[in-house]
């Protein structure tokens, strides 16, 4: 069976500054994969490479088993790689409903006077991705807000928002770039509620880049662990976080240094 997502032996070097080397894993199914490391580690540059901003330097990303190297963002973006950023990166002045209508353009062809007009075949498909568009709100429980700006909205709706208009594009993967940060615990326990309801009602692999340990230990059924854009474990997350290479790359020192530093005299 192919993978959703693979990511091949990916390198990627701006000058002489290696982000990324040779790294490899792959999702399929409804799986949830945190992408986690120190910071400056290669997560960010390596959503970047899957979903077309940077191009690997070498080795190959698929999507059900089709190259995306040298394809477009915004065909990586419609053939089926969903992405939220850690931003939000949303229309501020216009309305959640807007915002997620975005997510259809796609399916919203038409000539300049149909738009303009907004009758015909083009008024129909307009109605038609709508109906998408409320499906999604009510996924989100986002009803009470769906015609306020979002920039009226708190930082954690925003956050909802941003996931949801990405799944109004119907992606076959979906990339989260640390979508907890800068929330409070309590949103960050509502995120975590529609990010398994993603994963269950609508069979999404996810690859998840997290700061939150107690998250990504509480939700993900696998943890890539990247060090210095290298590859240095990828398991369950017990497996993970007993691995001595995590440890070290977390904390500084290696297990035989903590114990040297803990024993007495």
């Amino acid at each position: 069976m192919i993978p959703t997502l693979e990511v091949d032996k990916v390198r990627i070097t701006f000058g002489g500054i290696t982000a990324v080397d040779d790294v490899s894993f792959d999702l399929s199914g409804q799986e949830l994969v945190a992408l986690i490391g120190p910071n400056g580690a290669g997560k960010t540059a390596l959503l970047n490479s899957i979903s077309g901003i940077y191009r690997p330097s070498s080795g190959e990303v698929r999507l059900e088993g089709r190259s995306l190297n040298g394809v477009p963002v915004h065909k990586i973006a419609t053939g089926g790689v969903g992405r939220a950023f850690q931003h939000a990166e949303l229309f501020a002045g216009l309305t959640v409903v807007d915002n997620l209508m975005v997510g259809r353009h796609r399916q919203l062809k038409g000539s300049l006077l149909s738009m303009a007009v907004r009758v015909g075949p083009y008024l129909r498909r307009e109605v038609a991705q709508r109906a998408v568009v409320e499906e999604v709100i009510d996924f989100f429980e986002l009803e009470q807000v769906r015609n306020r700006p979002v920039s009226s909205l708190p930082f954690g709706v925003q956050k909802l928002v941003g996931v949801a208009r990405a799944l109004c594009m119907e992606p076959r993967v979906l990339l989260l770039d640390e979508p907890s940060s800068g929330l409070t615990r309590q949103e960050k326990e509502d995120f975590a509620r529609f990010m398994l309801r993603i994963r269950h009602d609508r069979g999404l692999p996810m690859l998840w880049v997290e700061h939150d340990m107690q998250m990504v230990m509480d939700l993900a059924e696998r943890i890539v662990v990247l060090d210095h854009g290298v590859k240095i474990a990828d398991g369950a997350p017990d497996a993970v976080a007993e691995n001595p290479a995590v440890r070290t790359a977390y904390l500084g020192v290696d297990d035989t240094e903590m114990t040297r530093a803990g024993s007495p005299g």
